[in-house]
């Protein structure tokens, strides 16, 4: 799957689901950044895969950094728990990285 549609699909998640800090999921509060990404690459096995997702530098998460302006080993659940960053932050920052992943083709 592409970048650009795992990162609409992700986004898709938040708007739905909700948006959350601090945890990957919560119950009822949605997904964080990294968890959304999960959820929509692996919506059957989100618990299994979302270990891992903070140090994944590949697809997805290379745009959203990208699109955040960090580091390529910055974690992005610690820009998406920045206590004063919001939803509509986090939405922008998908749609950012989208159109990132659309110009090269991903």
């Amino acid at each position: 799957m592409k970048a650009s549609t795992l990162l609409r699909k992700a986004k898709r998640v938040i708007e739905t689901k909700g948006w959350t800090q601090n945890k990957y999921h919560t119950k009822g509060d949605g997904y964080c950044v990294a968890g959304a990404i999960v959820q929509a690459e692996h919506p059957k096995s989100f618990k299994e895969k979302s270990y891992f997702a903070n140090d994944r530098t590949d697809g997805p998460f290379k745009y959203l950094r990208l699109a955040i302006r960090v580091r390529r080993n910055y974690p992005v659940s610690q820009w998406n728990d920045r206590h004063s960053r919001t939803k509509k932050q986090v939405l922008a920052a998908f749609d950012r990285a989208i159109a990132l992943a659309k110009e090269v083709g991903d």
